[in-house]
C-alpha cells in the first residue's frame, strides 16, 4: 500500500514531476489536483458498475447448446454418444443430457444403440 501525505500519493507526485520534466515547466500542483479528481471520478464509476453487476445477479451464459450442436458432437465422437459423454463435454448435468437425448430420439434424430450398451448399463444414442 502506498503512503499518502496530505492526501497526495507518491505516484501522483511522480506523474506530475514527469509531465513537468517533459514539457519544461512545473505543473505539479494543477496536475495533481486534476489527476486526483480524475482518479476519484474513475474509481466511483468502477464501484458503481460493480454494484450494479452484483445487484443484477449471476451472469447467464450467452452460449446456447442447440440440438444441432449435440448432433455434431455425436458425429465427431463416431456417431454415437451417451448422456455421460454429453454431460462431460458440455455444461449439462447427466439428467439434463439424458433428457435432451431422449427429445432428439423422439424427434427421430437418433435411436438407442441396443448393441452398444456397456457393462455399466451406459446407454448410447446412435445418430444417423
Amino acid at each position: 500500500m502506498e503512503s499518502k501525505k496530505n492526501g497526495i500519493s507518491p505516484n501522483m507526485l511522480l506523474m506530475g514531476s514527469i509531465v513537468g520534466i517533459l514539457f519544461g515547466f512545473n505543473l505539479d500542483l494543477p496536475f495533481l489536483i486534476l489527476a486526483g479528481i480524475g482518479g476519484l471520478i474513475w474509481r466511483r464509476q468502477i464501484l458503481s458498475k460493480q454494484k450494479k453487476a452484483l445487484r443484477a445477479g449471476p451472469v447467464q451464459p450467452r452460449f446456447e447448446l442447440t440440438d444441432d450442436l449435440i448432433m455434431r458432437l455425436a458425429k465427431r465422437l463416431g456417431g454415437k454418444i451417451s448422456a455421460e459423454d454429453l454431460s462431460a463435454q458440455t455444461s449439462l448435468s447427466v439428467e439434463q443430457a439424458k433428457a435432451r437425448l431422449e427429445t432428439l430420439m423422439q424427434r427421430g434424430d437418433c435411436e438407442i444403440d441396443l448393441d452398444g450398451i456397456d457393462a455399466n448399463g451406459r446407454i448410447y444414442y446412435q445418430f444417423n
